[in-house]
C-alpha cells in the first residue's frame, strides 16, 4: 500500500514535539524527508531487492549508439534485443556487456553494449532494433508532499530517518538526533531483512544499517 510524502512529515512533526507542525512545517522538512528517501533507495539497491528492478522496450534506430534511458534509471541489469518489426517475445536474444563499446564496423545487430558515464552505449546497428533493457530504478522524487511512496513498510523509517535529520541541522539537538537515529536504524534493518527473507529461496544475515555521523554511528544492538 502507497502513502504519500505528507503522511511521512505527519508522523515526523511529534517526533520533534511539534504535532502542529508550529517550527517543522512540511516545506521545512521536505528536503530532509528526500534525504532520507534517497537512503532508502540506496540501501535498497545495495541489498539487491526486487522492488527497485524494472524492465522497458526502447526502440533504437539504424546508427543509434546511444540507449534513450527511462525515468529513473539507476543501473542496469541485462539487456535484450530484436527487430523493431518484430512482436515475438522470443526473438529477444541476450546482449554482451563490455567495459567499453568496441570499434568494430556496425552490423545488423547491436549484439554487445558498455555502461560509462552513466550512458548504455553500443556500435550502431544496420537495421532498426529493440532493445529490452532490465535495469534498477529510483524511487520517485519528492518534489513536494503529494507524491506517493510506493516501497511497503517504510514510513517509519523514513519518518524516524526525517525527524533525526531535522532535530540535528535545525534544531542542533544532537541527543534527540542520536535517539531518533536509533529508532530509524531498527526500522531499517526489520525492513529490509523482512524484503531479503522475502526472497524465494534466499536466507542470509544482513549487515546493520548505520547512519553515520560526528557524534554517534546508529546501528542495531547498540
Amino acid at each position: 500500500m502507497s502513502y504519500s510524502a505528507g503522511d511521512v512529515l505527519d508522523l515526523a512533526a511529534p517526533l520533534l514535539n511539534d504535532r502542529n507542525k508550529t517550527r517543522y512545517t512540511d516545506e521545512v522538512m521536505l528536503p530532509y524527508l528526500r534525504i532520507a528517501s534517497d537512503e532508502l533507495d540506496l540501501e535498497f539497491h545495495n541489498e539487491n531487492i526486487e522492488t527497485h528492478n524494472a524492465i522497458c522496450d526502447i526502440d533504437v534506430d539504424i546508427g543509434e549508439t546511444e540507449l534513450d534511458l527511462p525515468c529513473r534509471f539507476f543501473l542496469p541489469i541485462r539487456l535484450f534485443e530484436r527487430l523493431q518489426t518484430s512482436t515475438d517475445d522470443g526473438d529477444f536474444s541476450l546482449m554482451t556487456e563490455r567495459s567499453f563499446e568496441p570499434t568494430a564496423e556496425p552490423v545488423s545487430d547491436l549484439s554487445v553494449w558498455a555502461f560509462r558515464q552513466g550512458e548504455i552505449k553500443f556500435i550502431g546497428a544496420l537495421t532498426d532494433r529493440k532493445v529490452r533493457l532490465e535495469f534498477k530504478q529510483s524511487l520517485a522524487t519528492l518534489s513536494d508532499e503529494d507524491v506517493n511512496i510506493t516501497i511497503n513498510k517504510a514510513k517509519n523509517f523514513l519518518a524516524f530517518r526525517t525527524a533525526a535529520l531535522c532535530a540535528e541541522f535545525i534544531g542542533r539537538n544532537t541527543t534527540i538526533s542520536g535517539s531518533l537515529n536509533a529508532q530509524a536504524a531498527v526500522n531499517m534493518d526489520a525492513l529490509t531483512t523482512a524484503y531479503v527473507k522475502n526472497r524465494q529461496g534466499v536466507r542470509v544475515r544482513r549487515r546493520p544499517f548505520r547512519i553515520r555521523g560526528n557524534y554517534r554511528t546508529a546501528r542495531v544492538g547498540e
